[in-house]
């Protein structure tokens, strides 16, 4: 059996926000990568069919900063853009979707509705989400000789992973992608002379 164990600090935890950073970076953004496995084979008939597997199971946990958003509202400019928010689906639905930046810039817009000036500050939107993948690989194969000069093989691949990743900034956009493959070969090898060798293979992957 094979064992591995990965952990890595990304390059990308560099581009956090020092309050998002100083939060959790020290433990759930830490990249903890592991691996097992092995390998297994033997007889089935003595001297006629073997078979052979494999397994390996595969996790990677990790956050990732997204690309920070500059110009988005801070929480004093949302408050502002609420004051008139009434009556404009898009601004509410701006104020839905979109938090308020942690970090302002020291910038400001101004909006005029409803007969009035509404000075809006903004600033830098930033943050990360994690990212995860989760995966079985298996495989297994039979060889059997049916005469000296023809052998017959048979294997199987299996591949079932869930993967989570995606747009971190703003939150709740990552996206859940489950994928399954597998393959079937079966194939017959035949030594018709001593220049000649001849193999059918069928395959099958879904």
């Amino acid at each position: 059996m094979n064992l591995m164990r990965r952990i890595s600090l990304p390059l990308t935890l560099l581009a956090l926000t020092a309050t998002f950073a100083s939060a959790q970076a020290t433990s759930e953004m830490l990249g903890v990568e592991n691996q097992f496995g092995g390998t297994f084979g033997g007889k089935i008939v003595k001297d006629r069919t073997f078979f052979f597997g494999s397994l390996r199971r595969w996790t990677d946990r990790r956050f990732a900063s997204g690309t920070a958003i500059t110009g988005a509202s801070t929480a004093e400019g949302r408050t502002a853009l609420q004051s008139i928010a009434a009556g404009r689906p898009q601004m509410n639905a701006l104020l839905t979707f979109l938090p308020a930046a942690q970090q302002p810039t020291g910038q400001s817009f101004t909006v005029n509705a409803d007969g009035r000036q509404v000075v809006v500050p903004v600033g830098t939107l930033s943050g990360a989400a994690p990212n995860k993948q989760d995966t079985w690989q298996w495989s297994g194969r039979i060889d059997h000789p049916l005469t000296e000069k023809h052998n017959l093989m048979g294997r199987m691949l299996y591949d079932d992973r869930v993967t989570i990743s995606g747009q971190a900034v703003p939150a709740g956009l990552t996206s859940l992608v489950p994928a399954r493959r597998q393959a079937y070969n079966g194939v017959l090898t035949s030594t018709l002379s001593a220049t000649k060798f001849n193999e059918l293979r069928v395959n099958l992957q879904r």
